[in-house]
């Protein structure tokens, strides 16, 4: 069975637009969701963002100890690769980095319960260093603990000088062994024997926080690379504000550096689509052909960099067939941006992608840009918007502005089969219903937010549009 320990590639694979669930439309950034994914100990880098979003379960977790809590790392499957539970705590390359450690134990005592599966056995590295140079103690445990309760295992240490610092890296598998799913391990405490010794953090396994996000529903960022490599204390670029142009909330983006495991980036931004997680570029499925893409920002660059706004359609093999990428100037104040957007001689999209950077998009922008934006529009001005010559007289609706029910009524030169759709002002379909050549026909709209929609009908080849609002 292949073995799948942490790899930076997997940056671009882990997150997909199934693995995040689908949002409500969310033009105005009116409506924002906190999400927990897993817990994660505090001090720890785990494989839990792999393990969670290929398997939809954490494979390193809190778990009740022989006193308190304890760490449990499980080595799970994901199809026909393995996870082994990994925790670490070195950042980036789990070479580098630990933390300070002062003294020159003699032996090491670890509290646990485990059971390995076969000849798999758990993995503990204990890697002194002293002026850089390393002195590495690794220790397996195979089989399985006696009885159901923790036992203490003390092994020795080989130190030649007293440590300057410590990394401890620790595996429900062997690390140089191909894991095994179903070999388990529960460290309830690690501790150093020996005089003048310190601590290892959090080395009873107490302390916790929640890897979450909180986003603009519909809408993707790169808070979540913040959350799952941050630590207790993640870099989070993208909030909500209440500085608003309209309603009650906007989104404000700042350029803050972020620490993917040891690649460093600087980036503020949101997109329509899971772009960042290398979902591809396609944005999400779209059909209409708005004239006009507008929206409320303002900008506050630190330095000379540049904010940036991105609308573009695709067709259905995925390349772009229209739209545009603007740069935005500085501005204390908000202001509308357009974007006009020219259809001639070009079919209608498959998918459209909208996307906003408080910086330069090569990750080389400036820490502390701030963009925030509100009031995203698609203007069909000469197409949705406007009902088709000679047909709008033909339907009625009320009442308009709507409550919880919208009613329509045809007149019998419109009545026949077809479709009704109600559209955001985004362009996304929000409500559909079949027709049968009814003359009224009721719509529940009370799960719609209050704002602009627009309407289509389709009955017998003929197009039919209009726009209401929704209280």
């Amino acid at each position: 069975m292949k073995r799948l320990f942490l790899n930076f590639v997997w940056i671009n694979l882990f997150l997909t637009a199934s693995a995040l669930l689908p949002a409500q439309v969310n033009p105005g950034f009116e409506n924002w969701t906190r999400t927990v994914y897993y817990q994660e100990p505090v001090g720890y880098l785990t494989f839990n963002f792999q393990s969670y979003f290929l398997t939809g379960t954490p494979n390193a977790g809190k778990v009740p100890g022989a006193s308190g809590s304890a760490m449990r790392l499980e080595t799970i499957a994901s199809g026909i690769d393995t996870i082994a539970g990994f925790a670490t705590n070195a950042r980036g390359n789990i070479f580098s980095g630990g933390q300070a450690f002062s003294g020159q134990p003699d032996s090491v005592r670890i509290t646990c319960r485990y059971s390995m599966a076969g000849s798999d056995s758990a993995s503990f590295f204990f890697i002194f260093k002293a002026f850089s140079v390393p002195m590495i103690n690794v220790f397996n445990i195979g089989g399985s603990s006696p009885g159901t309760g923790f036992v203490t295992i003390t092994k020795p240490l080989n130190l030649f000088i007293s440590a300057d610092s410590l990394i401890v890296v620790m595996s429900s598998s062997n690390l140089t062994a191909n894991p095994v799913v179903g070999s388990w391990i529960e460290i309830d405490r690690i501790e150093f024997i020996g005089a003048s010794t310190d601590t290892l953090v959090n080395y009873e396994f107490e302390d916790w926080f929640d890897v979450a996000t909180e986003e603009a529903d519909g809408w993707y960022s790169i808070n979540l690379l913040g959350a799952i490599t941050g630590g207790a204390n993640p870099p989070v670029p993208v909030k909500k504000t209440t500085d608003a142009s309209e309603g009650q909330l906007a989104c404000e983006m700042t350029a803050l550096e972020i620490d993917i495991f040891g690649n460093k980036t600087v980036l503020g931004a949101v997109s329509n689509a899971p772009i960042f997680f290398g979902a591809g570029t396609g944005g999400v499925p779209f059909t209409q052909k708005p004239v006009k893409f507008k929206f409320d920002y303002k900008y506050a660059p630190a330095g000379i960099d540049t904010a940036y706004a991105m609308i573009s359609f695709s067709d259905g093999s995925g390349d772009s067939i229209n739209g545009a990428t603007v740069m935005l100037m500085a501005s204390q104040n908000y202001q509308t941006y357009t974007v006009d957007i020219d259809w001639t001689g070009k079919p209608a999209p498959d998918s459209m992608l909208i996307a906003f950077s408080a910086s330069r998009v090569d990750g080389n922008g400036t820490i502390g840009s701030k963009l925030t934006v509100d009031n995203i529009v698609l203007d069909y001005s000469t197409g949705i918007e406007t009902p088709v010559p000679g047909m709008g007289g033909g339907i009625s609706l009320y009442p308009n502005p709507a409550g919880d029910q919208l009613f329509f009524r045809l007149d019998e030169n419109v009545r026949g089969n077809g479709t009704l759709r109600i559209y955001d002002m985004i362009g996304r379909i929000v409500a559909e219903r079949v027709l049968n050549g009814e003359e009224v026909i009721g719509l529940n709209v009370a799960r719609l937010s209050a704002g602009q929609y627009l309407y289509e009908w389709q009955i017998d080849g003929k197009v039919i549009s209009g726009k209401f609002a929704k209280n």
